[in-house]
């Protein structure tokens, strides 16, 4: 699932149209031909579908964004330029969906996308159970906090309001670490 910043304009998504039937990836399809429509639910659990709309084909796939034109970029992958109400301030996901439904055949495809207000995207665990934000801070730490142990066995990196111990490792007499003591993110 893609994540995307509430409240954010120009969205461009790249979606992969597949054929109805087998599951190939669709090609050649006429831009004009497709239709995109969005489901968003809301911080209240409102749900707010929007109508089909037409796209209209830009002239090429560096063209700047405009909402509802879209450009086939290749291997069935189609850029498509989604409207800035999609991603309104009060929604937490969007679904949106793609068709073409010229001679009766009928691709849908569907890209869901969470919305985050920010401190959502800080809180997500990166690794292990360190979050983004604790990850950051311990980056900060080692590259421009004080650091003591230059030539023994354990290293100490503090933050950067030298509070705290935010990492002490051991290492060998090569300096390569050997263990991590202490990881102190919070």
């Amino acid at each position: 699932m893609q994540l995307i910043q509430k409240d954010s304009t120009d969205i461009t998504l790249a979606i992969r149209l597949r054929d109805a039937f087998n599951g190939s990836p669709k090609t050649g399809l006429t831009i004009t031909d497709l239709q995109t429509r969005y489901i968003r639910v809301e911080n209240d659990n409102d749900v707010t579908i929007s109508a089909w709309v037409s796209l209209t084909a830009l002239g090429a796939l560096t063209d700047a964004y405009a909402a509802n034109y879209g450009y086939e970029i290749g291997e069935g992958y189609y850029r498509i330029d989604l409207p800035d109400a999609a991603f309104a301030i009060a929604a937490n996901q969007v679904t949106v969906l793609v068709q073409d439904s010229v001679g009766g055949l009928i691709i849908v495809e569907s890209k869901e996308i969470q919305l985050s207000g920010g401190e959502v995207v800080l809180s997500e665990v990166v690794e292990g159970t360190t979050t983004l934000e604790q990850a950051i801070r311990l980056m900060l730490s080692i590259l421009t906090g004080k650091s003591s142990g230059g030539g023994t066995n354990t290293l100490t990196f503090r933050d950067i309001g030298d509070s705290k111990d935010r990492l002490i490792c051991t290492v060998d007499g090569h300096g390569n670490r050997t263990a991590v003591g202490t990881r102190d993110g919070a």
